[in-house]
């Protein structure tokens, strides 16, 4: 499967990229695992470049952002947690695998860090069976790219803004870069 994403950068790292490679700096609390980051909505991540957080985005000082096109591996080598039945073999992954081998670790687990916990999760399953990307949605009452009458609706319609980022483990998955001007 081949699709677009987008990732916001400062010009100086995107100018980087495009000669070299995208790297990362690992963080035990990333959403999906340690790797590089994408939206697919290109607003989104435009909207990341110029709203600059205390955690992420702070190094940006000319924003920019690198379209590329990612050729998505095998369905075996990948999670799309969009699809039901790729999140119920996540589900099934992390309840008969995953949260076994943390509780013979931890004795009381509600003190765990969910955070830390959902990104160890996730990098297990790419060094266990060699993931090359994970796909994933995330809805939040704090969406801040959303005016805040926006943010309500979803009270009143029961309908959310699904915010979906890839991530990519295997670097090979990504082709065709180029700076978008912002």
């Amino acid at each position: 499967m081949r699709m677009q994403a987008y990732h916001g950068t400062d010009l100086e790292c995107a100018e980087k990229i495009l000669t070299g490679q995208f790297s990362f700096y690992p963080n035990d609390e990333h959403w999906l695992g340690n790797g590089v980051y994408f939206f697919l909505d290109y607003s989104l991540a435009e909207w990341w470049t110029t709203n600059p957080s205390s955690t992420f985005g702070s190094r940006v000082k000319i924003p920019s952002i690198i379209q590329v096109a990612i050729e998505l591996p095998p369905l075996h080598n990948m999670l799309d947690l969009r699809k039901l039945s790729d999140y119920k073999e996540f589900c099934e992954l992390y309840f008969d695998e995953y949260l076994p081998l943390v509780q013979q670790e931890v004795f009381d687990i509600s003190e765990i860090n969910l955070k830390k916990m959902r990104c160890s999760f996730c990098d297990y399953l790419k060094y266990t069976y060699d993931l090359k990307a994970i796909i994933g949605n995330f809805s939040s009452t704090r969406q801040r790219y959303l005016a805040k009458e926006h943010q309500r609706l979803h009270k009143v319609l029961e309908l959310y803004y699904m915010e979906t980022q890839l991530c990519v483990f295997d670097l090979a998955c990504i082709h065709d870069k180029h700076i978008i001007k912002l």
